[in-house]
């Protein structure tokens, strides 16, 4: 006896539900040889479908935790080869700014006479050139300055100046600014009276 459309019958291989097949077997029926392939046939199909959908996700799963991972992995290098460049670049610089007080060669100075004690002027230069200054010339300034200033003529970072200050062990605040483009002195030493703080007396100290 057939059963009807949609109905669902009871299989050795599990529930099957029929399909508008004619010929159908109904409870307590015998399958024949093609009734039982289609069963099994069936019922691997259905068994299948779930396995594949299972699998699907856990492949999706999967996926995403390599991606984040990979992502992470990404951060994590970019940020340790951010640091390791801005390591380099602050020892390159380092190295740059701790070289460059001993390249004096290219400094050109003028010593201006402020104290109004003689042959102070001429002191300076040699002190300056026993340390590798390129001296232009010297002279008397106008006016009386109790204290030395040195004044920047090229940069404007007072490059110079606090080059010069640094060799006379000068602080910085003594340093000043009088910019001239078409000068040919980097930087102008107006000694006062405070030269025997820095200024030895006689060259043969110095050497």
């Amino acid at each position: 006896m057939a059963t009807r459309r949609g109905q669902d019958t009871e299989s050795p291989y599990g529930v099957c539900r029929q399909r508008g097949r004619v010929g159908r077997w109904g409870p307590g029926e015998r399958q024949n040889s093609t009734q039982r392939v289609y069963t099994y046939r069936f019922w691997i199909s259905r068994r299948s479908f779930r396995y594949l959908g299972r699998y699907s996700d856990r492949r999706q799963q999967l996926y995403k935790g390599v991606a984040i991972k990979k992502f992470i992995l990404v951060v994590l290098v970019l940020l340790v080869v951010g640091a390791a460049a801005s390591i380099a670049y602050y020892l390159l610089t380092k190295g740059e700014r701790v070289a460059r007080p001993q390249v004096v060669g290219s400094v050109r100075v003028e010593i201006l006479n402020g104290c109004g004690e003689a042959g102070v002027a001429r002191r300076a230069r040699a002190y300056l050139r026993g340390k590798g200054y390129d001296i232009l010339g010297i002279g008397d300034a106008k006016g009386h300055f109790p204290q030395t200033i040195i004044v920047e003529r090229r940069s404007p970072t007072n490059t110079n100046a606090r080059l010069l200050a640094r060799t006379l062990r000068l602080d910085e605040t003594d340093v000043t600014q009088l910019l001239d483009s078409l000068s040919p002195v980097s930087v102008t030493l107006i000694i006062g009276e405070d030269y025997g703080k820095y200024l030895p007396d006689t060259v043969e100290t110095i050497q």
